[in-house]
């Protein structure tokens, strides 16, 4: 046996030290005032709620508000989203759907209040609706949106739906308008129940 084979770092060494070298890379990045490399060091750490700070105190609302909302802060989540809607161009519509999504998943997991969280995913719907038609490559990115949007709320069948819509057993290709009408249909039919 040779000296590499006894300091080789065994599996479970190594799942401790991924993410405290990336913790210890983001103490540093902070020391250096950069605040971008260290909250994505903070992800990669497993550290959601450090990065969400960090992207907060640079009013960062984009990125602050699906961190908050994957580390269980929903009431910041929500307020993060609402200042995020605020603060987005009326033509930006995957911003504007993304957060509006945000607010309605805020509302679901951590309020308890479904005719609000209703509310905020209509209106969601209806930006997409609108844009649907229009661009397939923009269907596509609103499928993926609200692909993370079932997930988030625990709607996994709308996941589902995503991944395997693009090719039907017998290997024909969806086209992107269909997917997306099949897509809003799991979504009407999975929200309401």
């Amino acid at each position: 046996m040779n000296l590499l084979e006894i300091i080789r770092p065994s599996e479970k060494d190594i799942e401790w030290l991924v993410p405290e070298l990336f913790r210890r890379s983001g103490k540093l990045y902070e020391e250096c005032g950069k605040w971008q490399d260290a909250a994505k060091c903070w992800v990669q750490a497993g550290e959601v709620g450090q990065a969400a700070d960090i992207y907060l105190q640079s009013k960062d609302y984009s990125r602050a508000a699906p961190l908050l909302l994957a580390g269980g802060r929903y009431d910041g989540a929500l307020e993060c989203y609402r200042h995020w809607l605020s603060s987005v161009a009326e033509s930006n519509k995957e911003g504007r759907v993304k957060a509006l999504l945000g607010i309605a998943a805020s509302l679901i997991l951590g309020t308890a209040k479904p005719h609000k969280a209703n509310e905020a995913y209509r209106s969601a719907r209806e930006l997409i609706e609108d844009e649907i038609d229009r661009d397939p490559f923009t269907a596509g990115r609103y499928w993926e949106v609200l692909g993370e949007y079932g997930v988030t709320i625990g709607r996994r069948g709308v996941f589902m739906l995503a991944r395997n819509m693009p090719s039907s057993s017998t290997g024909m290709v969806m086209h992107p308008e269909a997917m997306m009408q099949r897509v809003l249909f799991e979504l009407r039919t999975s929200f309401t129940s």
